[in-house]
């Protein structure tokens, strides 16, 4: 049995009945168990996720480091071209493009190195509030410029939590941008995106979710979208790298990040963010 509990969260549990017998058509009964499975099933697809990410994460550095060569030689050597042919002569289009491409496949090539990169993370008692607060003004003009009404549901008292401010603060900058992304594309008459901020019923864990009311994500691409390369962006304006990078945060947090969507309704992103730490990860709180 599959269901999502009023926080969100998808819950699966295995339904078993095994018969008793009886003397009689009337003393028949059985016995039925239930086994919660919600656990298990998040940490296999936490280490499967894990796998995909190491792999490609070491083909990326390779690939990375081999391209960036030639490609810094590429770009600066159109730069020079622009430099002295005049923007009249009809071959300055074709350096022009040279080097505007050479520039986005540049930024492919640090994005994959960022991705490779082993970060190094500093955990420290953090007011999420805030960390949304400033994600907010940060893209603040690229809503108002797409005209994305931004609505803030904070709840208040929150207890702090241990994390890396500027990681996180790019996990919301990311999810922000994506949702405006997705209603631009598609038109949307109104479009509003909703960040709101809770504590999860058991209070073992803060949640941010970002809503918004585009046209959502058809479920088979929904189930690709934390895959490092997967857009569904158009052609040029996406690596398909933020979502996955998103992803790797989030479990450096110890968290979870999950897309909950229906076609033609928006989509909803959901983080959450323990309280409590793990041991390992205990000992690089920074106390204030």
């Amino acid at each position: 049995m599959r269901w999502r509990g009023a926080d969100q969260q998808l819950r699966e549990w295995d339904v078993n009945a095994y018969p008793v017998p009886g003397r009689g058509a009337q003393s028949a009964s059985a016995v039925i168990v239930w086994q919660d499975r919600t656990e298990e099933r998040r940490l296999e697809q936490s280490l499967l996720q894990a796998g995909k990410l190491a792999a490609i994460g070491q083909l990326a550095a390779g690939v990375a480091h081999e391209i960036n060569n030639p490609l810094t030689a590429i770009n600066a050597n159109a730069e020079m071209l622009k430099m002295f042919i005049p923007t009249s002569d009809d071959n300055y289009q074709s350096v022009d493009l040279i080097h505007r491409a050479g520039i986005r496949a540049a930024k492919v090539v640090g994005g994959l190195l960022d991705f490779a990169r082993e970060q190094q993370y500093t955990f420290i008692p953090l007011d999420i509030n805030k960390l949304v607060e400033q994600a907010l003004e940060l893209v603040t003009y690229q809503l108002n410029v797409a005209h994305v009404t931004a609505v803030a549901n904070l709840g208040r008292g929150l207890p702090r939590v241990a994390g890396s401010s500027e990681h996180l603060k790019s996990v919301w900058i990311n999810l922000l941008i994506n949702a405006r992304d997705a209603m631009h594309e598609a038109h949307v008459a109104e479009p509003v995106v909703t960040i709101t901020t809770e504590l999860t019923p058991a209070a073992d864990y803060i949640q941010v979710s970002v809503q918004d009311n585009g046209p959502g994500i058809p479920p088979a691409k929904a189930a690709h979208i934390f895959e490092p390369f997967y857009t569904t962006k158009a052609p040029g304006k996406g690596t398909g790298l933020g979502l996955a990078t998103c992803q790797r945060i989030i479990t450096q947090h110890g968290g979870t990040i999950e897309a909950i969507s229906v076609p033609g309704r928006g989509a909803l992103f959901v983080v959450r963010l323990p309280l409590k730490l793990s041991a390992a990860r205990q000992a690089q709180v920074l106390v204030e």
